[in-house]
């Protein structure tokens, strides 16, 4: 009787373990992430100024790819349409771009940044222009670096409770295909 009492106090101990590692560890897919950008995009499209006009701004495709090729990236493949007016004429310009970069955690705001970024093809078509648009790469990259630098793509939600019990500890994030994990780290103390 005496070896079932361990046996059981033994499963219950290990049963209770795997039970935590579920606790302490969240998935946050690849859909998710990409509709937390199109919502950030909508937000933006009110928000883009140039040379201190408002100018609208249409996102018509949006596409992210996490860990794609079994890489610690994400990617993003976007279409968008900037309408910039003056003279009372409106030009719209239309941008396609892919662009990946590493998603970085930050404790202190409890948030994933992507740097690194790298633009993989951009192109335009404007007022009778269609073509590429390298030779602007490292001044578009200089903005990008310094715009998801200021703005996480993904951000930990005190309101929600898996989140809250993640956020009391060390987190580390890792890119898995198709989405990111967060796991709560032991201290070393």
């Amino acid at each position: 009787m005496k070896k079932y009492g361990v046996l059981l106090c033994v499963t219950l101990f290990l049963f209770g373990c795997a039970q935590l590692s579920q606790i302490a560890s969240y998935r946050v897919e690849q859909a998710q992430l990409e509709q937390i950008l199109r919502d950030q995009a909508s937000e933006l499209e009110t928000r883009i100024t140039i040379l201190g006009m408002s100018v609208p701004l249409e996102v018509e495709h949006l596409v992210l790819e996490v860990g794609p090729d079994d890489t610690k990236l994400v990617r993003l493949h976007t279409a968008f349409t900037m309408h910039v007016s003056g003279l009372g004429m409106s030009y719209p310009i239309a941008i396609e771009m892919s662009v990946e970069g590493a998603p970085v955690y930050r404790h202190d705001q409890h948030a994933v940044f992507v740097r690194d970024l790298d633009i993989l093809s951009a192109s335009v078509d404007a007022g009778g222009y269609r073509g590429s648009l390298a030779f602007l790469n490292r001044e578009v990259k200089e903005l990008l670096d310094e715009f998801m630098a200021e703005n996480p793509v993904y951000r930990l939600n005190e309101n929600n409770p898996h989140h809250r019990m993640l956020m009391r500890f060390p987190i580390s994030m890792e890119v898995e295909s198709g989405g990111l994990r967060f796991r709560a780290q032991q201290n070393d103390d």
